[in-house]
């Protein structure tokens, strides 16, 4: 496996992708992008990621889903995964908490949370 890369991106939308990866290239932070959960556990299989920013409603695989397959195959140091969707309810923010995910963020955000959240769960030294 390769040392730890950064963050993933993990979301079917172009633009929701393109915008994420302004947002931590503003940082200096070099993302990679998987287009769905099935890409992303694939992804994980080959680099260790500290922070994963997971939709949760995708073809092939829901980010719930990829989550709970990503913390389960995970070695040494688990990735921080955060929810970023749209299905903004308390039910689903449940759910993605009991797969593990540390952060719950709803569409649409804004750089500001994005940049708390990097501060918190990437450059935080966890």
């Amino acid at each position: 496996m390769e040392n730890r890369a950064g963050v993933l991106i993990v979301e079917d939308n172009y633009v929701s992708q393109r915008m994420l990866k302004i947002m931590l290239d503003v940082k200096g932070i070099i993302a990679d992008v998987a287009n769905d959960g099935k890409e992303a556990v694939e992804k994980c299989r080959k680099t260790s990621y500290k922070l994963i920013l997971m939709d949760i409603n995708m073809p092939n695989m829901d980010g719930v889903e990829a989550t709970r397959i990503i913390l389960r195959e995970s070695t040494g140091e688990k990735p921080a995964i955060v929810a970023i969707t749209a299905m903004d309810s308390s039910e689903v923010e449940k759910e993605c908490f009991a797969a593990g995910m540390v952060g719950f963020v709803a569409k649409p955000y804004h750089s500001v949370s994005i940049h708390r959240l990097l501060e918190k769960w990437y450059n935080s030294g966890r």
